[in-house]
């Protein structure tokens, strides 16, 4: 295991480099961080007015399949970690590195974004895969473009569940 994957609970690792330790320059300035802001703003935006980006692929896509983003990134949190392509179509999501991992929208459960992490949490599972990107516009439209797939998939199967449910 080498910290792709988290299990349990999702929470913030309380362990890491002590203040004196952290290299100032890798911190984010307060206009990287608003500009990160308006650009996961805009693309909500975008997508509530029904225009989603549409961007080229490494590599050739299923039949029906759209690719709306792809970046460098790396998975997991260390700089040992594998890095790789993170690639976010209608259908699912892809890393594409020495080792792939792919999952569709409709096994997300819940997407979660801290700075230029985007931390995916599985259905019916303590697992959450944790995707490091290059910058901070970066990651939040990924997050953003991650939730608006991953909701749309959690209400086609909640319109496709055939069992009767009861609310008391």
């Amino acid at each position: 295991m080498n910290g792709q994957i988290q299990y349990g609970l999702f929470r913030p690792l309380t362990s890491g480099p002590t203040p004196a330790a952290v290299n100032r320059d890798l911190r984010p300035s307060l206009e990287q961080e608003r500009q990160a802001r308006q650009d996961a703003l805009a693309l909500a935006d975008d997508i509530a007015h029904g225009n989603l980006p549409v961007v080229a692929t490494r590599e050739p896509l299923p039949a029906g399949d759209v690719c709306h983003f792809a970046t460098r990134a790396r998975f997991g949190r260390r700089h040992t970690d594998q890095s790789g392509h993170l690639e976010l179509t209608n259908t699912w999501f892809t890393f594409r590195a020495a080792l792939d991992v792919s999952v569709s929208w409709s096994q997300v459960a819940h997407v979660h974004l801290d700075g230029r992490e985007v931390a995916i949490a599985l259905v019916d599972s303590t697992r959450l895969l944790r995707f490091w990107c290059p910058g901070l516009s970066d990651a939040a439209r990924a997050a953003v473009l991650a939730e608006h797939f991953s909701s749309i998939a959690r209400e086609q199967a909640m319109a496709t569940d055939t069992t009767c449910h009861a609310w008391v």
